[in-house]
């Protein structure tokens, strides 16, 4: 399973579960388990949505912190207790699939920088969104092309 989230680098995301929404393997609801490199089990899950079609491509997830969950995955009936806060990318082709040339990449990204709303927002920060952003389509582009070299 490829990793596109560098948050997730220093570990590894096992799939739980899934839940198939289309014909296609990949277009699928699927639970995700973060362990980490020493094989120890995080107190994160992630869900995420994958589409793969003609016409777009996408991926959204939102880690969930298992400890607002009271470690079981069920929350207390209090939808506030547990924060989603959704990511994720779409890849659509620049035309029709005879003519393409190119694709069109939007990643987004919802991250809490500061839990007041009303403070200002320190440039480090916006250099660690920078440094994600950037990694993230690295990591894209390299998939696509079935490269991992750092030359593209």
């Amino acid at each position: 399973m490829q990793q596109w989230d560098t948050l997730f680098e220093n570990g590894k995301l096992a799939e739980v579960s899934n839940i198939p929404t289309g014909i296609d393997h990949g277009n699928r609801i699927s639970l995700l388990e973060l362990h980490s490199t020493n094989g120890t089990t995080k107190k994160t899950m992630v869900i995420q949505e994958s589409c793969f079609d003609d016409a777009c491509s996408y991926v959204v997830y939102a880690p969930v912190d298992m400890r607002a969950t009271n470690g079981n995955g069920m929350y207390d009936g209090d939808p506030d207790t547990v924060q989603l806060l959704p990511s994720g990318f779409t890849i659509v082709p620049d035309g029709p699939p005879w003519m393409t040339n190119g694709s069109l990449v939007t990643v987004s990204f919802q991250i809490l920088a500061d839990p007041n709303p009303h403070s200002d927002l320190s440039p480090a920060p916006v250099e660690v969104v920078k440094s994600l952003v950037t990694s993230v389509v690295h990591n894209i582009k390299n998939e696509v092309l079935g490269d991992s070299s750092e030359d593209h």
